[in-house]
């Protein structure tokens, strides 16, 4: 939500001109930058994380075929099924952080701004 307001509000006051104005827009698209960098990050550690517990579950593997004690033995094969059938993901309360949450959310902010311009074009004339 707060990309999008600023770049609304950048938008917005680049076309309305002036000095003050553009020294506005290079701020909230800094900051709108800023934004942008972060939510990358965490996407980039999602995958990390998914990546890891397939590397994870390939290490187990191993052990369980040079594993000789049958108790360990289980237990290894368990917790590596375990591990493939439940990867660990990044999760927030609401919605976990993968590539299917990254597309909704660009295609929410473009919605989202379409919306705005059509109604500023309104508001205008």
């Amino acid at each position: 939500m707060f990309s999008i307001f600023v770049i609304y509000a950048a938008s917005y006051s680049y076309y309305s001109g002036g000095s003050e104005a553009l020294r506005f827009t290079g701020i909230m698209l800094t900051a709108c930058a800023f934004y942008i960098i972060m939510i990358g990050l965490i996407f980039s550690s999602s995958v990390n994380v998914s990546k890891a517990s397939r590397d994870i579950v390939c290490v187990l593997n191993d052990a369980v075929q040079r594993e000789d004690d049958l108790i360990i033995k289980r237990k290894l094969l368990c917790f590596s099924q375990h591990m493939l059938y439940r990867q660990p993901i990044l999760r927030s309360l609401f919605y976990a952080f993968d590539w299917k949450t990254l597309f909704k959310m660009g295609g929410f902010v473009v919605t989202y701004l379409v919306i705005l311009f059509q109604f500023d074009d309104i508001s205008e004339s």
